[in-house]
């Protein structure tokens, strides 16, 4: 069952961010729902990669706030935020694995660097978190020997290491075949439906956005145009979100495809 009205574990509020004095996101406020999956979507450029970087600290707003609880992310020691990121796993695009170590070593990294853990107790859950990926017994694979679907499940385990409270993926569809895609759709939903975590996902793929989002945010040249239950958002009367949900192509394009027509009927 969608949880899409749970209490929120993030709150996101008047948010401005700058590239030196370009202005890219223009005053954001929404919150991200406890125990569900929240999609951010857009076309390339809107603003949402941007987004990614500040829930996760990688870079801070102009002004406004991130509020995780009573704590905002904007005003985070060094210290905060080391402790902050424990509580968070990232699949970024592609699975950024290190290509010089096994599957197994990649998994293992956030494991030994944050806990005091044995060897033995973290190989056993290294191959627990494999397990939960379907990726049992490729431990000791390369990355170069995966397939693309393959090292982004393994990015995902790394992702899943410390037992995070909020998983954040980065276009996790992009590059993959549709079976591929739909195998790691059924997998996020797997992952919110066995252990209640808290999902953030951020994706221009339609398709597989409408099968795992319990609330979608769509986004468009820095600014938030719609936002909601996926039903909620198929309403919007927004021309952008229109043009977004139809695929239909920028005037520009159109433009160019009736230039084409009218050179083949010369023809």
């Amino acid at each position: 069952m969608p949880n899409a009205e749970a209490a929120p574990l993030i709150r996101v509020k008047n948010v401005v961010a700058h590239y030196d004095t370009l202005e890219v996101l223009h005053n954001i406020s929404f919150d991200v729902p406890s125990h569900a999956i929240t999609v951010i979507m857009g076309v390339s450029g809107c603003g949402k990669s941007t987004l990614l970087k500040l829930l996760i600290g990688l870079k801070r707003p102009t002004s406004g706030g991130i509020f995780i609880g009573d704590k905002n992310l904007v005003e985070m020691t060094r210290k905060d935020l080391d402790s902050f990121r424990k509580r968070i796993g990232v699949l970024f695009q592609g699975g950024a694995l290190f290509n010089s170590m096994t599957v197994g070593e990649n998994i293992a990294v956030p494991l030994r660097v944050h806990t005091k853990l044995s060897e033995e107790t973290i190989r056993i859950m290294t191959q627990l978190k494999l397990e939960m990926v379907g990726l049992a017994g490729f431990e000791d694979f390369m990355p170069s020997q995966l397939s693309g679907g393959m090292r982004k499940r393994a990015g995902l385990a790394r992702a899943l290491a410390m037992d995070p409270e909020v998983l954040f993926f980065d276009e996790p569809s992009s590059g993959l075949d549709p079976i591929t895609s739909a195998g790691l759709d059924n997998l996020i939903l797997r992952l919110k439906s066995a252990f209640g975590m808290t999902i953030v996902v951020v994706t221009h793929e339609l398709e597989s956005a409408f099968t795992i989002a319990d609330r979608m945010i769509v986004m468009d040249k820095g600014r938030i145009l719609a936002q909601g239950t996926p039903e909620e958002v198929k309403k919007s009367s927004n021309e952008r979100v229109i043009q977004f949900l139809q695929r239909q192509p920028e005037d520009k394009y159109s433009k160019d495809s009736q230039f084409f027509e009218t050179l083949l009927r010369k023809t």
